[in-house]
């Protein structure tokens, strides 16, 4: 691992790249909650600091890009975002 590199693109690169590909779009919200919810009852979970970075930028995408049919919610009055520039 590279002084560049995050430990969430050194470990799990596909889920990096998927961010990569998703950010943007209303998909990236139930990407972040299919990788954050373990439906199948076999997977080990992620380290406290890959958790810790997906969980911040799932509240950062959500914040971006505030999708009407987003399952995450927040409240009125948050930081919402316009071409990358935060108003509240």
């Amino acid at each position: 691992m590279n002084n560049y590199t995050t430990r969430l693109e050194h470990q799990f690169p596909r889920i990096a790249e998927a961010i990569v590909l998703l950010w943007g779009h209303p998909e990236m919200d139930a990407y972040f909650n299919k990788i954050a919810v373990d439906e199948r009852g076999d997977r080990e979970g992620f380290p406290p600091e890959v958790m810790s970075d997906l969980l911040m930028l799932a509240t950062l995408h959500a914040h971006a890009y505030p999708f009407a049919n987003s399952r995450v919610q927040y409240a009125n009055g948050g930081m919402r975002f316009h071409r990358g520039i935060g108003f509240r």
